[in-house]
């Protein structure tokens, strides 16, 4: 008798801790009266959004990312093209040959941080995501000069890079960038509303980052032979595309911007949709967790009496048997 009145005790006080933890009643159904569709539908609601807040979440990062990337970029070529306009004031080789090798530093971050990735996942290779979105300079660099051949003047080496920028098969397409053509997955921001962020390493503004770095690194390759004159002509074009660049860059962050003001607004909403369900089934399903607590003591009060009992029953037992 003793052995179940402590059993059914230790029970009670199993369930008063679970509902003082979690603030619901261990009797859902006596509560819902055994309508289980309104939990359902609660628990279908918080489920759903917290996947949908989950994958905001990882979204608005990624968006953030890009935008960081995107800054970065759009700072270093202005600045490039700031230190172009003042070497060529200067005029002279060895101050150009400095320049040069700054772009080329440059043209190596921009490649690195196009390559950039988060959760495993290349953010500007579009849907190819498990691939790196863009060569490495050197790579970049073999490939045009190859395209370029005996080409000696300036007009005839802008040429040539533009027609290796477009060329689909041997040019920037094929050997420069190497992500996917297809964008990546949209994005769901709402129950019925779908959203695209599909900016990619071959986005018009970053090719013509890319084609005004080729030039600028070009114009102190030593296989050209290029002139003091020449090299100058050929670093001013580069200055001026990079700077019309990193207006482009602007105007592709103010896109990616609206993006991610949209993904904020669904995460936002995705986690105020969780929090009234959660409200709801609280209002439903709570306790009252003063009562709750005072009938925990009394439990506790009620063990502690079966203990006391059981002993004493024990040690009367043991007495008999030395009798």
């Amino acid at each position: 008798m003793l052995n179940q009145s402590n059993l059914q005790a230790k029970r009670n006080m199993l369930q008063l801790s679970k509902e003082l933890t979690t603030g619901v009643t261990s009797d859902v159904g006596a509560t819902l009266r055994n309508d289980f569709a309104q939990q359902m539908s609660w628990e279908h609601r918080i489920g759903s959004s917290q996947i949908r807040e989950k994958t905001l979440s990882e979204a608005l990062t990624n968006i953030q990312v890009k935008q960081s990337v995107l800054g970065a970029i759009g700072d270093s070529v202005l600045a490039l093209s700031n230190d172009i306009d003042l070497t060529l004031g200067s005029g002279t080789s060895i101050a150009m040959d400095a320049v040069a090798a700054n772009a080329k530093d440059v043209f190596n971050q921009v490649v690195s941080r196009l390559n950039v990735q988060s959760g495993g996942k290349s953010l500007f290779s579009g849907a190819r995501n498990d691939k790196q979105a863009i060569a490495s300079v050197q790579d970049i660099l073999t490939s045009v000069k190859s395209a370029l051949g005996s080409t000696a003047t300036v007009s005839d080496i802008i040429d040539e890079v533009q027609s290796w920028m477009d060329d689909p098969v041997s040019g920037f397409s094929s050997h420069g960038y190497l992500g996917g053509n297809e964008d990546a997955a949209a994005i769901r921001v709402g129950a019925n509303r779908l959203i695209d962020e599909s900016t990619r390493a071959d986005d018009p503004a970053l090719r013509a980052t890319v084609q005004n770095l080729i030039l600028a690194s070009l114009s102190a390759d030593q296989d050209l032979a290029l002139s003091v004159s020449n090299r100058a002509a050929l670093l001013k074009v580069a200055a001026d595309g990079l700077r019309s660049a990193e207006g482009q860059i602007i105007g592709l962050r103010t896109s990616v911007g609206y993006v991610e003001a949209e993904v904020t607004k669904g995460k936002v909403a995705a986690g105020a949709e969780i929090a009234t369900a959660e409200l709801l089934r609280a209002d439903t399903l709570g306790i009252d967790e003063y009562e709750v607590a005072s009938k925990l003591q009394q439990a506790e009060l009620q063990l502690e009496k079966i203990y006391t009992l059981t002993a004493r029953s024990a040690r009367m037992s043991l007495l008999e048997y030395l009798r």
